[in-house]
C-alpha cells in the first residue's frame, strides 16, 4: 500500500494535483482553482515518491524478491513542483491580490490542512502485474535532427511529415511501456553520491514531455495542419496504454486529457463509465471533456454531450466518497457541458440536481461545494422545465457566508503576522472570487452564464432575491480583498467590516429563507439551513487584547 502525502499549493492548487502524482493509490488531497495547467508528466512526479517494487514484475518470484520499504525508498526533501505552465497569469496566481505581491508559505498552509486519505483498489491493481510492452519500431531513438524537424513542424516552420510523426509517437509509447524504464521508476537501483543518473531513470518522463511539447507548440501557433495529423496518431497509439501498467496508463491519460477535443468524447466517456478504471484516469477523462468544450465556450454535439453528462452524473452517484480532486473535475466538466438533463430530449434536470446536492452538502470539501456553485451558473436550463432557482441561489449564499467567515477566522488566528500568514485566507477569497461569484454573475467568456443572466421564464420570481444576494456577496468579497491588501493599524477595522458584511449576508438569507425547498416538481428537497451560531451573526471586532475566536461552525 502506498501513502503519498500532498502538500497545499504554492501556486494554483490545480497545478499541485498534476505535479504531485495524480495516479497515487492513497493521497492527501491538494487544492486548486479554475485553470488548465499542465505539469511535465505523472512519471516526473512519480520519481519523487516510493512505489512498491512489486508494482512491476514479470513473475511472482521476481515481484516478491524486489519488494522494498517505501519509506526508505522515498527521496528526502523532494520538490513536488516539477514545472508547468500557468496560462492565467500572475493575477490569479495569488488569489485576490492583483498586484502580484507575496509568497505563499507552505509550512503555514500545512498547519491548516486536514489529512484526507483515499485508497483506490483499481489503481493498486494497475500498479501490479505483468503488462505488455509496446515494441519499439526499427529505430529505438530519434536523432537530434529528427527532433528538430518535429519541433519545426509543430511550430509551422515546415509541413507535417506523417511518417516521422508516427515514428516519433511509436518510440515514445515504447519508452513508456518498457519494463526496464518502469522498473527504474518504481525500484531504482542504488547510486553513489555524485554518480551520474541512468538515462532510463527519466526515459518515461522525457517521452511524455516530447509528446506534450509538440502538441503545446502547435496549439500555441494555431497550427491546424500539424494538429490534424498529430492528434489522431496520438489517440490511436495512446489509447491501448489506458489498460496498461499504472505509470504508462497515467501518462496516456494526462496527454489525452490535455489534447481533449470533440472527436475524443466517446473515449473519455468510456473511461469514466469503466468500473475497473483507475480513478485518476477518470479525473483526466473529465478534464479532457472540459477541454473539448473549450471551457464551456464551445457547444458539442448534443447526443454525445448528453452521454458525457450522463456518465459524469452517474460517477458522482456511484462513487460519492471518491477523492475530492476528482469530484471537482467531474463537476467542472458537467458545468462546461452546460446540459441540465442526462437524457435526450431533455427530461428531469438530474444533472443540476447532482450539482445542487454537492453544493448543499456541508460535509463536502469547500472546493467541491464552490465548484458545484460555479457549474450551476453555467448549466442552461431548458425553458420548459419547472425549476426552483431560489433554493439553489440560497445555498450559494450560505456557502459565500461560510467562506467569508473563515477568511475572518484566519485573520483572528494569525492577527499579528497576518501579512505573512494569509495564504489560506487568500485561497478562500479565491474560491469566492472565481467560483462563487461567477455562479450568479457569470463567466466573462461564456455566453449567458450565471444565474442572473439565465434566459428562463421561471427565473423572474427569483430575480429580485438573486440580485440582492449578488450585491451582498460582492460586499463580503470586497472586504475580504481589502483585508488581504491592508496592513498595520487598518487591519482590525477592516476585519470588523468583514464580520459585519458576513452578518448582513446571513441576516439577509435568514429573512429570505425559501418556503419551497423542492428543486423541481417531484424532485429532491434541499432544506435551507439557518446561520450556524449567534456569534457568526454578530462577530466581535478583533483586537490585540481579545481572545482568539472559535473555529466557524458548520451549518446543519
Amino acid at each position: 500500500m502506498v501513502v503519498i502525502p500532498f502538500e497545499p499549493p504554492y501556486r494554483w492548487p490545480w497545478d499541485i494535483l498534476t505535479r504531485r502524482l495524480p495516479h497515487m493509490v492513497k493521497a492527501h488531497a491538494p487544492r486548486w482553482f479554475r485553470g488548465d495547467s499542465w505539469a511535465l508528466s505523472a512519471l516526473a512526479v512519480a520519481l519523487t515518491f516510493a512505489v512498491p517494487a512489486a508494482s512491476f514484475a514479470q513473475d511472482t518470484k521476481k515481484a516478491e524478491a524486489s519488494k522494498t520499504d517505501p519509506a526508505k525508498a522515498a527521496p528526502k526533501n523532494s520538490d513536488p513542483l516539477l514545472g508547468g505552465n500557468d496560462p492565467a497569469g500572475a493575477a490569479n496566481d495569488i488569489a485576490a491580490k492583483p498586484e502580484g505581491q507575496g509568497v505563499i508559505n507552505n509550512q503555514d498552509m500545512k498547519k491548516q490542512e486536514s489529512v484526507e486519505l483515499f485508497k483506490d483498489p483499481r489503481s493498486e491493481k494497475a500498479n501490479t502485474g505483468n503488462f505488455p510492452e509496446i515494441p519499439y519500431p526499427a529505430s529505438r531513438a530519434l536523432s537530434t535532427i529528427e527532433v528538430s524537424s518535429l519541433r519545426n513542424m509543430a511550430a509551422a516552420l515546415s509541413a507535417p511529415d506523417r511518417t516521422l510523426i508516427t515514428k516519433a509517437v511509436d518510440i515514445q509509447v515504447a519508452e513508456m511501456t518498457s519494463r526496464a524504464n518502469i522498473r527504474f521508476v518504481i525500484d531504482p537501483p542504488p547510486t553513489k553520491p555524485g554518480a551520474a543518473v541512468s538515462s532510463q531513470f527519466r526515459a518515461i518522463e522525457k517521452a511524455s514531455q516530447l509528446l506534450i511539447e509538440l502538441y503545446g507548440t502547435a496549439k500555441e501557433k494555431k497550427n491546424e495542419p500539424f494538429l490534424q495529423v498529430y492528434v489522431p496518431i496520438l489517440v490511436q497509439k495512446l489509447t491501448p496504454l489506458l489498460s496498461n501498467h499504472l505509470i504508462p496508463r497515467l501518462q496516456a491519460a494526462i496527454i489525452l486529457g490535455k489534447v481533449g477535443n470533440a472527436t475524443m468524447l466517446d473515449l473519455f466517456i468510456k473511461q469514466i463509465a469503466d468500473s475497473s478504471q483507475s480513478v485518476w484516469v477518470k479525473q483526466w477523462a473529465a478534464i479532457g471533456i472540459s477541454n473539448a468544450t473549450n471551457d464551456g465556450t464551445t457547444t458539442l454535439d448534443v447526443v454525445k454531450a448528453t452521454n458525457a453528462t450522463a456518465a459524469l452524473v452517474a460517477y458522482l452517484q456511484a462513487e460519492p466518497k471518491s477523492p475530492w480532486p476528482v469530484k471537482v473535475r467531474v463537476i467542472e466538466a458537467i458545468g462546461n457541458l452546460r446540459l441540465p438533463s442526462i437524457a435526450s430530449p431533455p427530461q428531469k434536470p438530474l444533472a443540476v440536481a447532482a450539482l445542487v446536492e454537492n453544493l448543499a452538502n456541508t460535509q463536502n470539501k469547500l472546493e467541491v461545494r464552490a465548484w458545484s456553485a460555479w457549474s450551476i451558473g453555467l448549466v442552461q436550463m431548458t425553458p420548459s422545465q419547472q425549476f426552483n432557482f431560489t433554493i439553489e441561489a440560497y445555498h450559494i449564499g450560505r456557502l459565500a457566508a461560510e467562506l467569508g467567515e473563515k477568511v475572518g477566522y484566519e485573520y483572528d488566528q494569525n492577527e499579528k503576522l497576518f501579512a505573512k500568514r494569509s495564504d489560506y485566507a487568500r485561497y478562500l477569497t479565491g474560491l469566492l472570487l472565481y467560483q462563487v461569484s461567477p455562479s450568479l454573475g457569470g463567466e466573462q467568456m461564456v455566453q449567458n452564464s450565471g444565474l442572473l443572466n439565465m434566459r428562463h421564464p421561471g427565473i423572474a420570481p427569483a430575480k429580485k432575491f438573486m440580485t440582492e444576494l449578488d450585491d451582498q456577496i460582492k460586499n463580503v468579497i470586497q472586504e475580504a480583498v481589502d483585508l488581504l491588501r491592508a496592513g498595520g493599524a487598518e487591519l482590525p477595522g477592516i476585519r470588523e467590516k468583514l464580520g459585519k458584511r458576513v452578518a448582513e449576508l446571513n441576516a439577509f438569507l435568514d429573512k429570505n429563507r425559501p418556503e419551497n425547498v423542492e428543486l423541481y416538481p417531484g424532485g429532491p428537497k434541499f432544506p435551507a439551513p439557518a446561520a450556524p451560531t449567534e456569534e457568526k451573526e454578530q462577530p466581535a471586532a478583533p483586537a490585540a487584547t481579545t481572545k482568539k475566536s472559535a473555529p466557524p461552525a458548520k451549518a446543519k
